[in-house]
């Protein structure tokens, strides 16, 4: 049983095209309308979160440059994820993971590492110290 195509058919089996009502004219042009002013105010988000955040984090950065040396404010880089969960836990309600934690106190113990001199080379970089 063979059968025929339709004239109202095109090759892939759909119908072609037919002219809006004006009705549908004015839906789609209120669609339009609403997805361009989304698209704006998406490129007003984007501007903001990618400029004020920014550069209150590098005048932060800078601030804190003038304060320590570049090594000892590297290492605090490692807190950034531990911060970020119990930011996450406090302010959102996230419960973080075990592993999460486990990573936090990693971080945190690297970071107090990196900044613990022994009190014998505390001695020995003691400025006057004739001993």
């Amino acid at each position: 049983m063979s059968r025929s195509k339709s004239p109202n058919h095109n090759i892939l089996g759909s119908e072609p095209p037919r002219h809006a009502s004006s009705k549908e004219a004015a839906r789609c042009k209120g669609d339009a309308d609403r997805q361009l002013a989304a698209r704006s105010v998406l490129r007003r988000w984007v501007v903001y979160v990618g400029l004020f955040p920014t550069a209150l984090g590098f005048n932060t950065w800078a601030y804190a440059l003038m304060h320590t040396t570049a090594g000892r404010l590297g290492s605090t880089t490692h807190l950034v994820p531990a911060v970020a969960v119990v930011l996450g836990w406090l302010v959102l309600g996230e419960t973080p993971p075990a592993l999460a934690l486990g990573g936090g106190v990693l971080a945190i113990g690297a970071v107090v590492i990196a900044h613990w001199t022994p009190a014998r080379r505390r001695r020995a970089l003691a400025p006057g110290d004739a001993s």
